[in-house]
């Protein structure tokens, strides 16, 4: 019941790409999100999926109890290393991950994080709302599914709500 009154609340504040002013959230999410390719019928997959294609990413560190993702991502990207001191992306099951996964030293200035099942209970939208408010996190993305973090230090603190 949570999950559905959240997603309502959710639809009625979010966006498409008409709504978003921010350039580099803008290009991704009309080249990337919003591409025609259509990879798989779970949305948070095809997200990370494409998030990972866009970016380019060649180092990802993931939980090693999320082996289906895990196997969804080597089937699609069999150069990706997951062994790095430093990464492009990291994947995280859920928000109670951050303490645990996170660490500032792992990542650059273009590093992303996906956190998958933001809005799956009220424990889960809170903790994303405080992983949101940090100081290191300069965009957030919030698709409801899943929540996208970048670091970019030349860019304006911002949240976004895109519908996907």
């Amino acid at each position: 019941m949570y999950s559905f009154i959240s997603h309502i609340r959710f639809l009625l504040k979010a966006t498409n790409q008409h709504g978003v002013h921010s350039p580099f959230v803008y290009s991704y999410v009309t080249k990337c999100l919003y591409s025609k390719e259509k990879i798989t019928s779970v949305k948070s997959i095809e997200i990370l999926l494409k998030t990972l294609d866009y970016f380019k990413s060649e180092n990802l560190k993931i939980d090693p109890k999320s082996q289906f993702y895990k196997n969804q991502i080597k089937k699609r990207f069999n150069n990706l290393k997951t062994d790095a001191q430093v990464y492009d992306a990291i994947y995280m099951n859920d928000c109670s991950m951050w303490s645990k996964t996170f660490q500032k030293k792992e990542i650059k200035n273009t590093s992303w994080v996906f956190i998958n099942n933001i809005h799956n209970s009220k424990e889960s939208t809170s903790l994303w709302d405080k992983i949101i408010a940090l100081e290191e996190v300069t965009v957030s993305i919030d698709l409801f599914y899943c929540g996208i973090l970048f670091f970019r230090q030349e860019q304006e603190k911002e949240h976004f709500k895109i519908r996907y």
